[in-house]
């Protein structure tokens, strides 16, 4: 789903959503000679599911000691919360007196039986409601929400206050600019052949004691991106061009395998300026050239980071956080263009690199580059 809105004039905001569910079907035939015909085996569904999400709710929270996160912490304790529906809703199946389930809490993990605090289908849902700052007692039961639970994606941008008399006086041009992005995704899964539905059920366990899913899933991410969060552009009457841009990212990688989340944030901060000298003219060999100088600088400040979060519980309300890289970086560069032809342009550029690490493996480096560019064009 796809739609633009114009509320007012030189306001354009854009906002989409979309469910993506792919898969793949394989089964093996093998011909019996007593019967005289081909029999079906091994029927394997393989796939992959997406769809656009939310999770703004904690996309702003700090860190505390050790880089603890108040989310993360959600969905340790969203396990039980989890488990226990699942378990109810298990108890209301007619196939749970034949096959003698109570829900009987586990004295060793306090969790119900079936669904242990590792359980694939407890901790997806639990992510889910932990990431998005939702109820967990109300979210989906299901590693593939339906239609309903598709959040919409936006994009912003604003060119109408050079229409204030005050603005227009000094500027050429103002826009301002945000947009978000968020998706929930189940980067592939499998159907489990010792999967045996009865009721909407199935009644096969693990070793370990936990109920075999219908898809087996090794991992689930959040990708979120502000990019920009705010972007504010403006052209000057004298021809200064300034910019400023905050932009923030967050991914969210869940390994089912080991119970373990990585998580990656990314902070920027863009600075830039510019200026144009209006049809600069001079002469080379006697060849007249006239157009326009365009000298632009930026200034990037960067800090970003990667953090290894395991589920296992030590005591309390502490975690085990484990920052695995990370840096702050800041980025200048500097610019001059000139267009000597209509299909050929030269330019001069200055760039520096400061690069310092947040864990002790590597090392802090600086570089820089200076160089000449030229670019021509076969298109017109």
């Amino acid at each position: 789903l796809r739609a633009t809105i114009e509320p007012v004039k030189n306001m354009r905001i854009e906002i989409s959503a979309n469910r993506t569910e792919s898969s793949n079907f394989s089964q093996y035939y093998i011909y019996s000679s007593q019967a005289g015909y081909f029999s079906s085996s091994n029927k394997l569904f393989t796939g992959s599911f997406s769809m656009t999400y939310n999770t703004l709710n904690t996309t702003f929270e700090k860190f505390g000691n050790q880089y603890f996160s108040q989310a993360f912490e959600n969905l340790k304790n969203y396990r039980l919360v989890v488990a226990k529906r699942l378990a109810a809703k298990r108890m209301e199946s007619p196939y749970a007196a034949q096959y003698k389930y109570t829900g009987a809490i586990n004295p060793t993990t306090g969790f119900p039986d079936g669904y242990s605090p590792t359980s694939q289908e407890v901790l997806i849902p639990a992510f889910l409601a932990a990431y998005s700052g939702k109820n967990p007692a109300n979210i989906p039961l299901t590693a593939f929400p339906d239609m309903f639970s598709i959040k919409p994606n936006w994009s912003f941008n604003y060119t109408g206050l050079t229409n204030i008399k005050f603005i227009k006086k000094y500027f050429q041009s103002v826009t301002i600019a945000h947009t978000y992005r968020s998706t929930y995704s189940v980067n592939s899964f499998t159907t489990n052949l010792d999967y045996r539905e009865e009721d909407g059920l199935s009644w096969v366990r693990y070793a370990l004691g936990n109920f075999i899913p219908e898809r087996e899933i090794n991992a689930v991410s959040i990708s979120e991106q502000l990019s920009p969060l705010i972007s504010i552009d403006v052209t000057m009457k004298n021809y200064i061009m300034a910019k400023i841009e905050v932009k923030r990212s967050r991914n969210l990688a869940f390994n089912l395998n080991n119970a373990q989340i990585n998580e990656m944030q990314s902070k920027d901060l863009v600075i830039g300026t510019g200026y144009r000298i209006k049809d600069l003219a001079f002469q080379i060999n006697n060849r007249p050239f006239k157009s326009d100088l365009n000298i632009r600088a930026n200034l990037t400040f960067r800090n970003d980071i990667i953090i290894l979060r395991k589920l296992q519980q030590i005591s309390g309300n502490e975690q085990l956080n484990q920052p695995t890289s990370g840096q702050r970086i800041i980025n200048g560069d500097i610019t001059a263009e000139y267009q000597l032809g209509p299909n050929f342009t030269a330019s001069v550029y200055f760039k520096r690199n400061f690069n310092e690490p947040k864990v002790s493996t590597t090392f802090k480096t600086v570089n820089g580059s200076f160089g000449i560019s030229l670019k021509f064009s076969l298109t017109s």
